[in-house]
């Protein structure tokens, strides 16, 4: 039985950090190429829970159908998830992708307190513990100050900073939502995607830049664009039900430690297929983000 649980988990770690090490690189190639925010997440959250629901009805995959006492349940994960993804896309279009990185390796720190005090009512972290997460707090100092004002521009500090908040506030609160509501991983997915596309909705139409004419006179309809929306889709379903599936298995620091570690992946096939990437010496406190994230999840498991 042991032995199952611990195979359950590891393919499930394993299968979200395929998706996620790629879904960062590949949002940055779709909101570069078809730079319409709204309507990018409105397609990606669609096709999910279309796709969803159909594999529902055909009863292949068990997907919980609306309801409206899981709807009641489901609605403040829906809004801290869609505030992660919407944050996610905006500091991908302000910046590149090894800043966003930095930024979120920072969410371990918050994580951290929170869930020893939160979820597993803890007093607070050791002096090991401590020390690796000064060390992520510090190297991501150093990485900004290391890149020029043209990598990181100041206006794109309000989309990292929420975008941070955003990601702390996901792993906390949905892993607790996990913890005490019971629902399928495909059914989170599902609800999470239906309720998010509301609010899409109204910014998408009243935005003059997200017309599918504007789209068109800016190339963004072309065969390469829409492949590239059409992978961000595919990956951020298998995204959406992986995340829950991994967060089941893990705590949410480690579930923040793994969507770190696996951003090695991400950063090599960013520096490989273009120049949008950080110097040198930024790559190095990155990793120094990095390796100091996996220090921590050394220490807290002693």
């Amino acid at each position: 039985m042991a032995t199952s649980l611990r195979s359950s988990a590891m393919i499930s770690v394993a299968l979200y950090m395929l998706c996620s090490s790629s879904m960062l690189v590949v949002n940055k190639v779709a909101i570069s190429l078809f730079p319409a925010e709204n309507l990018l997440l409105i397609l990606q959250l669609a096709s999910s829970a279309a796709f969803l629901w159909i594999m529902g009805k055909l009863k292949t995959f068990p997907v919980d159908p609306l309801a409206m006492d899981k709807l009641k349940q489901s609605w403040l994960v829906a809004s801290v998830f869609l505030l992660n993804i919407y944050t996610n896309v905006m500091a991908l279009k302000s910046c590149n992708v090894e800043t966003v990185i930095v930024f979120r390796s920072l969410t371990t720190v918050f994580i951290a307190v929170g869930d020893a005090r939160v979820l597993q009512g803890k007093q607070g972290p050791n002096l090991s513990v401590l020390a690796s997460l000064l060390a992520i707090v510090v190297c991501a100092v150093c990485y900004v100050r290391s890149e020029s004002k043209d990598v990181i521009q100041p206006r794109s500090y309000f989309w990292l900073l929420a975008y941070m908040l955003a990601q702390t506030a996901d792993c906390l609160y949905i892993k607790h939502n996990v913890n005490t509501v019971n629902m399928s991983s495909w059914g989170r997915s599902y609800y999470n995607n239906v309720l998010a596309l509301g609010p899409l909705a109204i910014p998408w139409m009243l935005s003059e830049d997200e017309n599918l004419e504007h789209l068109s006179q800016q190339g963004a309809l072309g065969f390469l664009p829409l492949l590239a929306v059409f992978l961000s889709c595919l990956l951020g379903l298998c995204i959406s039900v992986a995340a829950f599936h991994c967060r089941r298995q893990v705590s949410a620091t480690s579930y923040s430690v793994i969507g770190n570690m696996n951003k090695i992946l991400t950063i090599m096939i960013n520096y490989s297929i273009w120049k949008k990437h950080a110097s040198e010496m930024g790559l190095f406190w990155l990793f120094g983000c990095l390796l100091s994230g996996y220090a921590y999840s050394v220490v807290q498991d002693k």
